[in-house]
């Protein structure tokens, strides 16, 4: 979704105590007349674990949702569930 804010913790499988923190906030368009793939792709170097996601969505309230069940590698379909939504 347009404006949302994703929180990425990833760490190595040799040196599980080494985390790393990523942030991403989607956007529309990267320069004049342009726009992008709207997919997120986020580069995780030689890290091979994703420990947590978390998706604040874009919205008129923050909805800060986590997602454990992520996997390397490939794409990963992430669906808003108002069920699960924390404030």
């Amino acid at each position: 979704a347009i404006g949302s804010k994703i929180y990425l913790t990833i760490s190595e499988a040799k040196a599980p105590s080494k985390r790393t923190k990523i942030y991403f906030e989607t956007t529309l368009v990267n320069g004049f007349s342009a726009q992008h793939d709207h997919r997120v792709q986020l580069g995780l170097g030689k890290n091979t674990i994703i420990e947590e996601l978390k998706i604040s969505w874009f919205g008129k309230k923050e909805n800060t949702m986590s997602y454990s069940d992520v996997k390397v590698d490939e794409y990963n379909s992430i669906i808003y569930d108002k069920q699960k939504v924390t404030f």
